[in-house]
């Protein structure tokens, strides 16, 4: 059986283009997409936070903790 043919509109995404018709922007139906939303926006932080300076190892968060009794 063939599926019927669904709009981005209907799957609950919309797309804004500029004056050339390139796609610069998108609406998301958060009722529909939210947790995929909120796993992009963290995957966004965490590649911000990779670009950093800063990094802390492994062993130094471990060693923090555990003077804090939180491991």
């Amino acid at each position: 059986m063939e599926k019927a043919h669904q709009t981005t509109a209907q799957l609950g995404i919309q797309f804004m283009t500029d004056t050339a018709g390139n796609r610069v922007a998108a609406v998301i139906d958060i009722e529909k997409h939210g947790e995929l939303l909120e796993e992009l926006f963290d995957i966004v932080i965490s590649q911000n936070r990779m670009s950093e300076d800063e990094f802390i190892s492994l062993r130094e968060v471990k060693k923090e903790l555990e003077e804090e009794g939180k491991l």
